[in-house]
């Protein structure tokens, strides 16, 4: 059996390890956006005069509130399309993924196409910002969120030796 092979009986990825991959990729992607903002685009003169301003000057608080929308959606956005590639990948996964052990697979336990990574990863939006997307995965014996029932794909624990 070859390093990435799925054994016969997979362990599914329990949700705090799922969790926390995402929340390290995206905290990484945010992180990122944020201080190509703050550097070279201008946020840290929205972000002084946000913390400047008087509590009813409404420009201080519109620039900064646009500003920290656009750099959350353009994380967002990269997140997404980083998650994506990564998952079709040979590493099977991001790179929070591979630090706590877990890969993303099909049903049979084989690495997914672009196609059905983009899927997976398209309704992770719904299925997250629902809140019930996870918790179906309690419900299911193999760990699947709605994005992953979805996509025909699951989430496993790789133990590494």
């Amino acid at each position: 059996m070859g390093t990435f092979d799925v054994p016969t009986v997979a362990t599914p990825a329990g949700l705090p390890r799922r969790f926390g991959a995402y929340f390290f990729d995206s905290v990484i992607i945010t992180l990122a956006v944020a201080a190509v903002f703050y550097t070279l685009l201008g946020f840290d003169n929205a972000l002084a005069q946000f913390l400047q301003a008087v509590p009813d000057d409404p420009d201080a608080q519109i620039r900064f509130l646009a500003e920290r929308s656009l750099i959350r959606n353009i994380a967002m956005f990269l997140y997404l399309a980083y998650a994506t590639v990564a998952e079709a990948s040979p590493l099977e996964g991001t790179i929070g993924k591979w630090l706590l052990s877990i890969r993303v697979v099909d049903l049979d336990g084989r690495r997914i196409d672009l196609r059905r990574s983009f899927l997976r990863n398209s309704g992770k939006l719904i299925s997250l910002l629902s809140i019930i997307g996870p918790l179906f995965a309690l419900r299911s014996p193999i760990r699947q969120t709605w994005h992953d029932k979805w996509a025909g794909t699951r989430v496993i624990h790789t133990h590494v030796p």
